[in-house]
């Protein structure tokens, strides 16, 4: 998302002041993370129930799909995928 964000900038298509990041559930998560990278390159993020604690989420084992998402998203009993994981949860350092 930062790197179309970018291209269209260093392009002249578009400038920070009209780029805004929107994202629903997961892609909540994407956007928000997104802007917490580079938030220079946004004005503003619409998040719309986004998955904003990653960590919460897969280590609950009564949320039906936790498990299965734990390939996609990684495991967070993990160390190395719990450190992955806080580097994008906004649960952790919120924007």
């Amino acid at each position: 998302l930062n790197r179309v964000s970018e291209y269209l900038i260093d392009s002249r298509v578009s400038d920070p002041t009209n780029i805004f990041a929107h994202g629903r559930s997961a892609g909540g998560l994407l956007a928000a993370a997104a802007a917490k990278m580079a938030p220079k390159l946004y004005t503003g993020i619409i998040l719309e129930a986004p998955l904003l604690d990653p960590i919460s989420a897969l280590s609950n084992p009564m949320r039906p799909l936790a498990l299965q998402e734990r390939s996609e998203w990684g495991n967070p009993d993990d160390p190395q995928a719990r450190r992955v994981i806080e580097g994008y949860s906004q649960a952790e350092e919120p924007l």
